[in-house]
C-alpha cells in the first residue's frame, strides 16, 4: 500500500524525484514522514502563492441607448505578484441581466487569449496564457451593449471581474454602470415646465422596485441630474423620513435614508422642478433617478457586493414664456420742430422696463406717419455698445448692440429729429418707438411733433 501511495504523489506532473522503498520497519517510518512532508508542500504551494488583484475599476458609467459598444472598465489594472502570466478572467453582468436577447458582453480574440460569450449565465470567459499585460489589455476592451434601441429594463448593471493565475483567482472587482435615455420625455401634460409656474412634478409613476431577486436593506440616496441653465432649481416635498437637499453647484438634489424602499418611492414621486431665471434657456432637462441598494447577502449575488446602481430617466420639455419689454413715459403733449432748426429730441421722459432681461439687443424710432423723404431724418450719436443706422427710404432708425436697459434708455432719449426743407410738409409726423430683448418686440410707444413753417 505504501508503495502506491508513493507512486501515486511521485508521477504527478509536478514531481520529479523518486525514493527508494525498503521493507524494514524504519525505513518504512521515514518513508512515511517523506511521504507527509511532500504532500504538506504540495498542499502548501497554492496557499504561499499570492493571487492576483484588480484595481481601476470605476464606481459606475454611463452607457446611452441605441450607442455602440462600449468598453466596461477601460482603466482596469492586474497586479500580480509571483506569476507573469495569467490562464483565465471572466466577466459576468452580475446584477439585472437582462439574458432575452438585449445585454451582450463582447472581445475580440487575441493570438493567446479566447473570448466565449455565455447568453444563458451573462458570463464572457477569456482562456488561455498570457502576460499580466495582455490580460490587463484584453479585459479593459470587453464591450456592453445593449441590442435594444429602447432597452426592455434600462436599470444599471453590476459587472463582476475575476482573473486566475491557474493557481489562484483574485477577488471580483465590480464596474457599476447606469443607462442614459435618448427618448425618455414624460407625457407633455405633465412633463412641460412653464416660466413663472408653481414647481412641475417630473414624474409620478418612477419606479423603484428592485428587479434582482434577493432582499434589499435600503435605498440611501437619490440623485437629480439636470443639464440646463443655472435657473433650474429641483426639490422635494419629500417626508419626515426621507428628506431631500438641493446642491445647486453640481445640480444633484439627494435624498437620503435607511427607510423602506416604498417610502423612498414616494418621496421620488414627490420630486418638483422649477427654473428661477428670468430668461430661460429652452432646452429640454434631461434627469437621472440613481438609487443605491444596499444587497443583503445570500440574494444569489456574489457576497461581497456592497452595493449596486439602479437607474432611470425621466425628460422634461421647457417652455419659457419670454415677457417682452415696456415702453412708458412718453410725453403725452406735442413736441414741436420749427423749420431751418437744429436737431430736436424726439422724447426726453421715455421710460424702458423689463422684468425678465436686464439688457436689450435692439431698437428702432421710425416716423410712421407723414413721412417725407429727403426732409424727415432722425439722428443719432454711436455710443461704445449701441450703433445707430438710418433708412431714408423707410424713415426708420436703428439702433444695434447688446447694452443694459438703463443705456438703451439714454439712448432713445438721445435720437433727434430734423427736417432738411426750408419748405417742409407740414403735417403732424408720429414717431413710433419699439425695443427688443432679443426675444420679443414691445408694443410701440408714440410720440406726435407739429412741424411748425
Amino acid at each position: 500500500m505504501l508503495f502506491h501511495r508513493l507512486i501515486g504523489f511521485f508521477t504527478g506532473p509536478r514531481c520529479s524525484s523518486s525514493i527508494a522503498v525498503v521493507n524494514d520497519r524504519r525505513s518504512r517510518r521515514r518513508a512515511d514522514d517523506s511521504v507527509t512532508a511532500i504532500v504538506e508542500i504540495l498542499e502548501g504551494r497554492k496557499m504561499l502563492s499570492a493571487a492576483p488583484a484588480l484595481g481601476g475599476l470605476q464606481s459606475a458609467f454611463t452607457f446611452t441607448e441605441s450607442a455602440p459598444a462600449t468598453p466596461l472598465a477601460p482603466t482596469l489594472t492586474i497586479t500580480e505578484t509571483d506569476s507573469t502570466t495569467i490562464t483565465r478572467a471572466t466577466v459576468q453582468i452580475a446584477l439585472n441581466y437582462y439574458a432575452r436577447g438585449e445585454d451582450l458582453l463582447s472581445f475580440t480574440n487575441t493570438p493567446h487569449i479566447t473570448g466565449s460569450w455565455n447568453a444563458a449565465t451573462g458570463t464572457l470567459t477569456l482562456s488561455g496564457t498570457d502576460t499580466v499585460a495582455n490580460y490587463q489589455a484584453a479585459l479593459r476592451s470587453v464591450s456592453y451593449q445593449n441590442l435594444n434601441a429602447h432597452p426592455t429594463n434600462n436599470v444599471g448593471r453590476v459587472f463582476a471581474v475575476q482573473v486566475s493565475d491557474g493557481v489562484n483567482a483574485s477577488t471580483f472587482g465590480f464596474q457599476g454602470m447606469y443607462f442614459q435615455s435618448t427618448s425618455a420625455y414624460l407625457e407633455q401634460s405633465d412633463g412641460t415646465e412653464v416660466q413663472g409656474t408653481p414647481g412641475t412634478p417630473l414624474t409620478n409613476s418612477v419606479d423603484l422596485t428592485p428587479t434582482t431577486s434577493g432582499t434589499f436593506a435600503s435605498v440611501s440616496v437619490l440623485d437629480v441630474y439636470y443639464t440646463g441653465d443655472s435657473g433650474d432649481q429641483s426639490s422635494s416635498n419629500g417626508t419626515p423620513s426621507v428628506p431631500g437637499n438641493w446642491y445647486a453647484a453640481s445640480g444633484t438634489l439627494v435624498m437620503s435614508s435607511s427607510n423602506p424602499t416604498a417610502n423612498f418611492q414616494a418621496s421620488a414621486r414627490s420630486v418638483t422642478y422649477k427654473n428661477l431665471n428670468l430668461d430661460p434657456s429652452a432646452s429640454p432637462r434631461f434627469f437621472q433617478f440613481v438609487a443605491n441598494y444596499t444587497v443583503t447577502p445570500g440574494s444569489g449575488s456574489p457576497a461581497d457586493l456592497p452595493q449596486y446602481l439602479f437607474a432611470t430617466d425621466q425628460g422634461l420639455n421647457a417652455n419659457p414664456t419670454n415677457t417682452a419689454p415696456v415702453l412708458s413715459n412718453v410725453e403725452s403733449d406735442r413736441g414741436s420742430y420749427r423749420v431751418n432748426s437744429s436737431p430736436t429730441k424726439v422724447t426726453s421722459t421715455l421710460s424702458i422696463t423689463d422684468p425678465d432681461h436686464t439688457s436689450l439687443t435692439s431698437a428702432t424710432v421710425r416716423i410712421d406717419t407723414n413721412y417725407v423723404n429727403g426732409q424727415d431724418r432722425l439722428t443719432f450719436d454711436d455710443t461704445p455698445r449701441i450703433t445707430g443706422s438710418w433708412n431714408a427710404a423707410t424713415g426708420t432708425l436703428t439702433l444695434t448692440g447688446t447694452d443694459s436697459i438703463a443705456n438703451y434708455e439714454a439712448a432713445l432719449r438721445a435720437v433727434a429729429y430734423q427736417n432738411l426743407s426750408s419748405n417742409p410738409n407740414t403735417l403732424v409726423r408720429r414717431f413710433a418707438f419699439v425695443t427688443n430683448d432679443g426675444l420679443t418686440d414691445s408694443t410701440p410707444a408714440y410720440r406726435y411733433f407739429d412741424i411748425v413753417a
